[in-house]
Parts: structure tokens; C-alpha cells; sequence
């Protein structure tokens, strides 16, 4: 004979992922004017922007739900944390806490969420945990049942700033950086001899000790060349490429 317990939590937790699966904000509406302790609650997350360049500010977002029905009701006054694992890890490690609030959008709509303001550093998941309440227990949105939304990647690129200088009419150079500090390291210099043309390799420059690097540029007899500088995904950064610059024949 089947456990009623059994068959109800295994319903909740398929309502569960299918609610982490998508997660759109849900409005703030009244909440329940009381939970039964049996009732189960998860949280879902994701990032505003999941691939973002060194020192680019960013939010983790979410809601923490009361699984009640056909209608999940997003919960006020619940106290979820932060986990980050950087690509070099495996141990997640808690780096802030937050507490679910009726907050307003640029669009004027209201939701029962909680936002995480971070900063990009390095290559790294998040996931945000939530250990249930007095009202309610709380069910992982992973399939691990652990309490914790799924993990949210985040790619961080670095920054990678050029500028053409022109000492002489006859001579161009592509002056940059590759932040944060990138030491001694080669960078790769593309161009392309039309603006549909395919990227080849042109340069290999030794940046100094801060970070910096010059090559010197060449302008077509006639129409365009264009440049790009790029370091290879190292260190917990991802690919990163710079601006594109173009030389136009003189």
C-alpha cells in the first residue's frame, strides 16, 4: 500500500523543479494568514548578468516560495544566504546573507524577493540556500534536496582597454592593458583585412610588470584593417577580448 506521506512529498518536490526550472518573478500578493508546518517551501535564483567584465556590478535574485496549492505564494521576512565556488574550488563557501522583502522594479511592479549586489571578480557558481522557517520545511531546488536553489554561473572576463597612438604619421601602435594584473604574460593580437574577412593571428606581445603592452600597427594601402587583442581563459577568468580597433587607409 502506498505511504500518503510519501506520494505528498514527492508531489512537492516535482512542483519544486518545475519552479526552479522557470523562474519568473511571481507579484507580491497576501500572503497565507497561517502555514502548516507541513507544508514545504523552496527558493529559486539567477543572475541579472551572467557574464559580466572584471569590477562589472551584478545581482543574484530570487524568490523564496510557500509551495500551497496550485498558487506557490512567495514568502517576506525569510533569511536566505549566498554560497560562491570559484572554478578552482570545489567547496562552496558562504559570502552574505539577505532577507526576502517587498521590493518595486524599474517597471513599477512590486515582488516579495532578495537581491544580492556583487561585484565580479573572478569565474564562480552561486547558489543561495534557505533552511525553511518555523511555518514551513524547506525543499532544494537542486536535485540534491538540499535546501539550495541551483547553482547560477557567472563568467567574468577581464578588462581589456586599448588605444591607438600615432607618435609619427607614419607610425600607429595599439597601446593596452589586461586587467586585473596579468604579468608577464602573452597576449594575442587578431586582425582582419576586411570588415567580413576571418580573424588571423598577428601578434604575441610580452606584457611588462603592470599589465601593459605595445605593437605596432600597419593601415592598408586601401580599405580597412581591424585589431582585437585577447587573453586566453586563465586564472578564473574566462576568454577575454578587447574593443575593436580600425585602421583606414590613408
Amino acid at each position: 500500500m502506498t505511504n500518503p506521506n510519501l506520494l505528498a512529498r514527492s508531489l512537492l518536490r516535482c512542483i519544486v523543479l518545475v519552479l526552479t526550472l522557470g523562474a519568473p518573478l511571481v507579484p507580491a500578493t497576501a500572503g497565507p494568514a497561517a502555514a502548516d508546518p507541513l507544508f514545504a517551501s523552496a527558493t529559486t535564483a539567477y543572475a541579472t548578468n551572467s557574464n559580466v567584465v572584471y569590477g562589472q556590478r551584478f545581482k543574484i535574485v530570487g524568490q523564496v516560495f510557500l509551495l500551497l496549492g496550485d498558487s506557490p505564494a512567495p514568502l517576506p521576512n525569510q533569511r536566505v544566504t549566498l554560497e560562491q565556488r570559484l572554478t578552482s574550488s570545489a567547496v562552496w563557501s558562504v559570502v552574505a546573507a539577505a532577507t526576502t522583502t517587498e521590493t518595486t522594479l524599474p517597471n513599477g511592479e512590486k515582488h516579495i524577493m532578495y537581491t544580492f549586489n556583487r561585484v565580479a571578480n573572478k569565474t564562480a557558481s552561486f547558489r543561495v540556500r534557505y533552511a525553511g522557517s518555523s511555518d514551513s520545511e524547506a525543499i532544494g531546488g537542486s536535485v540534491s534536496d538540499d535546501g539550495a536553489a541551483v547553482p547560477v554561473p557567472v563568467r567574468v572576463r577581464r578588462q581589456m582597454p586599448i588605444r591607438l597612438l600615432q607618435p609619427r604619421p607614419s607610425r600607429i601602435y595599439m597601446s593596452g592593458a589586461a586587467r586585473p594584473l596579468y604579468a608577464r604574460q602573452r597576449v594575442v593580437v587578431l586582425r582582419k583585412t576586411c570588415s567580413t574577412c576571418a580573424w588571423r593571428g598577428y601578434a604575441r606581445p610580452l606584457t611588462d610588470a603592470y599589465g601593459r603592452y605595445r605593437v605596432r600597427l600597419y593601415a592598408p594601402r586601401r580599405g580597412s584593417f581591424y585589431y582585437v587583442a585577447r587573453t586566453p581563459a586563465s586564472r578564473g577568468f574566462v576568454l577575454s577580448t578587447s574593443q575593436q580597433a580600425r585602421i583606414r587607409a590613408g
